[in-house]
């Protein structure tokens, strides 16, 4: 945020510490502002630790009205990753956290 960022096309959570993953309500004025959601890729368990602490960022939860803010995409350390944005594609070659 200090870094006066306009846009973000996707974030990549690499593990699933609090210092990695504590950011993530952050990215709700991004999403207001680009009028939809941002595509976040994690291995399967950062995933699920993001979705157990962060659960209202992908699903609306009951009786609120804020809308969910992230669209996840499972990273398969078998595969490259390819993430579009304005600038064009980024390739990341996944390695498995030892």
């Amino acid at each position: 945020l200090l870094a006066s960022v306009r846009r973000i096309d996707a974030v990549v959570y690499t593990h699933p510490h609090a210092d990695h993953i504590h950011g993530i309500d952050d990215l709700r004025g991004f999403v207001l502002e680009q009028r939809h959601r941002i595509d976040i890729h994690a291995d399967q368990p950062t995933m699920l630790r993001l979705q157990e602490a962060f659960g209202y960022c992908f699903e609306t939860p009951l009786g609120s009205s804020y809308p969910p803010i992230v669209e996840p995409h499972i990273i398969d350390h078998a595969r490259p990753v390819v993430i579009e944005g304005e600038g064009g594609a980024l390739t990341l070659e996944p390695l498995p956290q030892i």
